[in-house]
């Protein structure tokens, strides 16, 4: 189980490359809690994640960056569109896709 964080921290979804800010808190049990934020789709969208759900985002998702991306990164990776929608229709390969994610990266 990942270190609950006060600040976001980006995922990326493993199979269609869309790539999210997640927040992570406690509920009022204690148990974890994400709440994310697309940042390279079409329109924002945004979920919630609790208790068995936590797990299973955690292997469907792949974390890529804390809170602190420079510029660069943020504008190359992150909130880039087409990079996703190349990945999302076969354009580029599931490799070239990380290779550029890895480029990026501080």
């Amino acid at each position: 189980m990942r270190q609950i964080l006060d600040k976001p921290t980006y995922w990326v979804n493993k199979n269609s490359g869309a790539i999210y800010m997640v927040y992570s808190v406690k509920d009022y049990n204690g148990n974890p809690k994400y709440e994310t934020h697309s940042l390279n789709t079409k329109h924002e969208l945004m979920y919630f994640y609790r208790g068995e759900r936590v797990a299973k985002f955690e292997k469907q998702y792949e974390q890529i960056a804390d809170f602190s991306v420079d510029e660069k990164f943020f504008t190359k990776v992150l909130a880039n569109k087409q990079l996703k929608n190349e990945f999302k229709w076969g354009v580029i390969s599931k490799k070239d896709f990380w290779n550029k994610i890895t480029q990026y990266q501080n």
